[in-house]
């Protein structure tokens, strides 16, 4: 701290600082071009009692007892980058210009519109001034929900949820190999063989190592909704039927709650209708729509609050019971129900992990042990599938393992790898199971 004289003292005066504000060295000051407008300490450069913002604002703390914002830091250079006063109106005005920063490059991530690595530095910095490092990995998995959820239990918007916050709902699920499935324990996997529907060879993406997953179950975490929402749910749905039907709506069937329900033509020549129907389900917070009890299309969101926002909001009865393409795809038999849903995890009942090193694995064994034994047909005939074995190590400069799969796997559907005579290191004779 440098020595004020009284001629600098007088000068500050005359530039319009306050009696109070010169004997200080430094005033809290706002400006839009830097946090959003937000206060923050700023030394008086004509006094120079201090070297910088910096020392001046370590002044206005330690001396004067002024609280500042120590728990979002932006970085030196950074625009935004000064020493806030601590007011709840401060708090929001810095978070809005994270929640900006994030959903500008989040946008740009999913645009893939620059060199993923550098747009991935941008999020990681984007996010920083919370004090949240994220991995790589974790800002490519992550929505733009996600990063407005973190944004908002940091600031104190939403409380930070636990276990006991969330439910598992268990899903109706098929999968085929090549697959990458996600797991509550944060792991991605891909499947590699399936033996049964519930025993497959699952490879752990970014490590690499094998595990058979026996007792392999489909699951929806989802957040619990609190009281308010649950009965704002409810009454929207409440106040949607009185407007549609004259009457109140029929929660006896709770979760599920019947919104729609018609009858309809839906192939151009056909000489009967078929009933529609369409519900609510207010744990899953799904749309369900039935075409003759048959499910044909599932609409879903993730939490109690997106669900009100996005769909019981805007509750309609034309928009229900109009089928989508699809839906009417799978109501003509066109098509089969795939029950898609993008934020299911897997659990086992038992794992048996092995080698990360492919050629000490006995695959055929596995087949044997873990798929299930296939019948005769009514002639008494089994089917054996002789399968030729074909391997060829090949040399992938990538990030992680998943990575370099994923370029193999790319460049062996292209043609651009072909494996040949030989490549032959073996056959195996496999039962097949007869479809049903």
């Amino acid at each position: 701290m440098k020595v004020v004289t009284e001629e600098m003292r007088r000068k500050a005066m005359e530039y319009g600082w306050s009696s109070e504000q010169v004997k200080k060295g430094y005033t809290i000051f706002s400006r839009n071009k830097v946090g959003n407008g937000a206060t923050h300490i700023q030394r008086i450069d004509s006094l120079m009692k201090f070297d910088n913002d910096d020392e001046a604002a370590k002044y206005a703390e330690e001396v004067d007892g002024v609280k500042l914002i120590h728990d979002i830091q932006f970085e030196p250079g950074d625009l935004n980058y000064a020493n806030y006063v601590d007011t709840p109106e401060n708090r929001k005005l810095l978070y809005d210009i994270i929640r900006e920063n994030v959903k500008t490059k989040v946008s740009i991530l999913y645009g893939n519109q620059i060199e993923l690595s550098v747009i991935v530095n941008g999020v990681a910095k984007a996010i920083k001034p919370l004090g949240v490092n994220l991995s790589d990995d974790k800002i490519l998995e992550m929505k733009m929900e996600d990063f407005i959820d973190l944004i908002d239990v940091h600031s104190g918007k939403k409380p930070k949820k636990t276990e006991f916050d969330f439910r598992y709902e268990k899903q109706e699920m098929e999968c085929k190999v090549g697959d990458i499935l996600h797991n509550n324990n944060g792991n991605d996997y891909r499947v590699m063989e399936k033996y049964s529907d519930s025993n497959m060879l699952l490879m752990q993406i970014n490590t690499g190592k094998f595990v058979v997953g026996k007792g392999v179950e489909f699951f929806r975490k989802l957040p619990k909704p609190t009281e308010e929402e649950l009965e704002k749910a409810k009454k929207l749905i409440d106040e949607y039927c009185k407007r549609e039907f004259g009457s109140g709506a029929d929660f006896s069937e709770f979760p599920e709650v019947e919104l729609a329900y018609t009858e309809d033509f839906i192939e151009e020549a056909e000489e009967h209708q078929v009933e529609i129907q369409v519900s609510a389900d207010l744990q899953s917070y799904t749309i369900k729509t039935r075409v003759e009890g048959k499910m044909v299309e599932i609409e879903r969101y993730k939490c109690m609050e997106d669900f009100i926002e996005y769909a019981l909001d805007y509750l309609d009865f034309d928009s229900l019971v109009s089928l989508s393409e699809d839906a009417l795809a799978v109501a003509r038999g066109e098509k089969e129900f795939v029950n898609d849903c993008g934020d299911v995890c897997i659990e086992w009942g038992h794992g048996i992990y092995l080698s990360n090193v492919p050629s000490e694995i006995d695959f055929a064994e596995l087949r044997r042990e873990y798929g299930k034994e296939p019948e005769p047909n009514e002639r008494g005939e089994y089917d054996i599938e002789i399968r030729e074995v074909l391997s060829r190590t090949e040399s992938v400069k990538a990030g992680y393992l998943g990575e370099a799969i994923d370029e193999l796997m790319d460049k062996y559907r292209k043609g651009e790898i072909i494996l040949d005579a030989d490549d032959f290191k073996g056959v195996d004779y496999i039962p097949v199971e007869k479809k049903r």
